[in-house]
């Protein structure tokens, strides 16, 4: 598929602070890119309909190509500011934050 047959870009954005929770053995794809199948917790509080509420979730999460090596080298708790995108896990089976983008908040 090509750049000008590419279905056109959406919105599908997320942002997330969350703290490295676990970490399954860096793995690599039939094609032979790097795999990092991992899983984050965030909790904050937000504010909703004019009320303070706690929120925490644990989030299934998947990085590639050299996103995913540079994963595999951090600590469990390193807490990461995330960018990507939501996706339908395997088989359909929930969601999966596709991480583009990390930086580790010191």
């Amino acid at each position: 598929m090509t750049a000008a047959s590419a279905p056109p870009l959406s919105d599908n954005q997320l942002l997330l602070v969350a703290r490295l929770a676990q970490c399954a053995p860096l793995r690599y794809t039939p094609a032979g890119l790097a795999a990092q199948d991992m899983l984050l917790e965030h909790a904050s509080r937000q504010f909703e309909a004019g009320h303070l509420r706690q929120v925490t979730l644990t989030l299934k999460a998947v990085a590639f190509g050299e996103q995913a090596q540079q994963l595999s080298r951090l600590a469990l708790g390193t807490q990461l500011r995330c960018a990507g995108f939501l996706a339908a896990a395997y088989r359909g089976k929930g969601v999966v934050f596709h991480l583009q983008h990390f930086e580790p908040i010191e």
